[in-house]
């Protein structure tokens, strides 16, 4: 799960050591995205239906996905701060 800002949450997918694929809506509550901004990856699984952790993530690469469209190009990949890839499987 990811969370960007206060409102935005939603699931990505771990796919390297380094890397998770999510979509644009996601990754920008505001509608836009920045190679500045800061999301933060949660993974795992803890006790108490927590998470075992979490790490922050910055976009690399994405759509052009607009909230209007009711379909697009509605992907960001994002690149963990901590390659976590050896702590929790990837696809």
């Amino acid at each position: 799960m990811m969370k960007s800002g206060r409102e935005s949450a939603g699931a990505g997918i771990l796919f390297g050591p380094c890397h998770v694929l999510t979509n644009y809506h996601v990754a920008s509550p505001n509608g836009r995205i920045s190679r500045n901004q800061t999301i933060k990856f949660y993974f795992g699984e803890g006790s108490d239906d927590s998470f075992a952790g979490h790490v922050d993530a910055t976009p690399v690469d994405w759509g052009s996905f607009h909230t209007s469209q009711t379909c697009g190009e509605d992907w960001a990949v994002l690149r963990l701060s901590r390659c976590i890839g050896t702590e929790t499987p990837y696809a």
